[in-house]
């Protein structure tokens, strides 16, 4: 009897260890895959942001079914993220750019910019319903109503952000160079600060210190997270498991994008210019597109997304400046025009105003020599307090040098002036 118990015993202990243990994959190498440049779905484009190495890329780049690359967007600064959720349900492209900015190509070849108010806005999603973009980039997550421009912080205190994804539920799902996976619930007590109200960790330390991707298949039920420091890519469940599905010994993964059967995952070698086509039914890869497939074309590879849309060319670097308008309802006492925050500044600031009574309004940016800069805005406005974000640009988009200058506020009846400095 003593013997049976410990057999079963010692494969009680067994079974245990098997539920729990982390086995490696084997690393496999980019240059022994078989190479398969036609991999994508009839009819999709998969388009690609050019970061560049260590960054200073220009270019977006269309790779179409039958593996031929095309640039279609140039001018940008180190671009990385692509929106998410693009699937053929929505007719714009949406690309971050390194240059304070969130950029939106339409199919009608119409190219408009909104500054985000923070540096580098690495990862992008899209949700259509609500027409609104989940922004990750530098220490928040941050959430944009497309329709009122208004802004949201969901998370902040964190370390470099880079991805971020929401569900139909309402959930978002984020993750930082901690390598943890974090996810926020609608429920959540908003802003969540990482010190004193951090998010929920559904995975910790699944991809230390990585810069990498996160996607999410259409059933809502794993998430996919790429490891660009170890070369590694793992799925995790939404219960919070993890395993681990590619180890690449001389591959940066970064981007990560589904096909829409979501059968294969599309990863990019940031530092090897290549892209790796993961069979996840079959659990095998090839080479989908390099340097030579490319003609050279993919240089730091970050952000993909997979569409049906063929996008017309467009240049990030000719673009007319975006100022994000947000309003109070709460009813002001007196006319006002306070001081602008940060001040000084050298990439963002903030210009409050109050209206006491509904009027129309004229806010201009001049030089000293008087001459007018910038229409921040204008037009009729309700009663209520307002926010100008401006990214220090002109009405070209062409950022303004250092140096003093006067913003002013005009009612009909009333007009005020300030001053703000501006540092390059």
């Amino acid at each position: 009897m003593r013997n049976a118990i410990k057999i079963s015993l010692a494969i009680l202990g067994l079974s245990l260890f098997l539920s729990t243990a982390s086995f490696s994959v084997t690393e496999i190498s980019t240059g022994d895959l078989p190479v398969d440049t036609s991999n994508l779905p009839a009819g999709y484009f998969l388009y690609v942001t050019n970061e560049g190495g260590g960054g200073g890329g220009t270019t977006v780049v269309q790779i179409s079914d039958d593996g031929t690359a095309t640039v279609v967007g140039t001018g940008f600064n180190g671009p990385s993220g692509l929106a998410q959720n693009t699937l053929a349900t929505d007719p714009l492209l949406y690309v971050s750019d390194d240059n304070n900015g969130l950029y939106t190509q339409a199919l009608g070849d119409v190219f408009t910019t909104v500054a985000t108010g923070f540096n580098n806005p690495n990862g992008l999603y899209y949700d259509v319903a609500n027409n609104d973009m989940y922004i990750a980039g530098s220490d928040r997550v941050l959430l944009l109503d497309l329709d009122t421009m208004g802004q949201t912080v969901l998370a902040q205190g964190y370390n470099n952000l880079q991805t971020v994804v929401q569900t139909t539920s309402g959930v978002v799902y984020f993750t930082d160079s901690s390598g943890d996976v974090f996810l926020i619930n609608p429920t959540d007590t908003l802003p969540l600060d990482a010190i004193s109200n951090p998010a929920t960790v559904l995975a910790s330390g699944v991809a230390p210190g990585t810069e990498g991707g996160l996607v999410m298949d259409a059933s809502e039920t794993f998430l996919y997270v790429s490891d660009y420091n170890e070369g590694k890519v793992f799925k995790v469940s939404t219960g919070g498991s993890v395993t681990e599905l590619v180890d690449f010994s001389d591959f940066a993964p970064r981007g990560l994008a589904l096909s829409p059967d979501g059968g294969t995952l599309y990863i990019t070698g940031y530092l090897s210019d290549e892209i790796v086509a993961y069979d996840l039914i079959n659990d095998t890869a090839t080479l989908f597109a390099d340097g030579a497939s490319t003609g050279g074309l993919l240089n730091g590879p970050f952000g993909m997304v997979i569409s049906a849309n063929d996008y017309p060319p467009f240049d990030g670097g000719a673009w007319d400046t975006a100022v994000l308008e947000d309003r109070s309802e709460a009813v002001p006492d007196q006319l006002a025009l306070q001081q602008n925050y940060p001040n000084p500044f050298n990439s963002g600031t903030v210009i409050e105003f109050a209206l006491p009574r509904a009027s129309d309004v004229d806010v201009r940016l001049y030089n000293l020599a008087g001459q007018e800069v910038l229409r921040l805005a204008t037009g009729a406005r309700e009663v209520g307090s307002y926010s100008l974000l401006w990214d220090g640009t002109d009405a070209q988009g062409r950022p303004l040098a250092s140096g003093v200058y006067l913003y002013r506020l005009e009612t009909g009846d009333r007009t005020l002036t300030r001053s703000l400095l501006l540092l390059r």
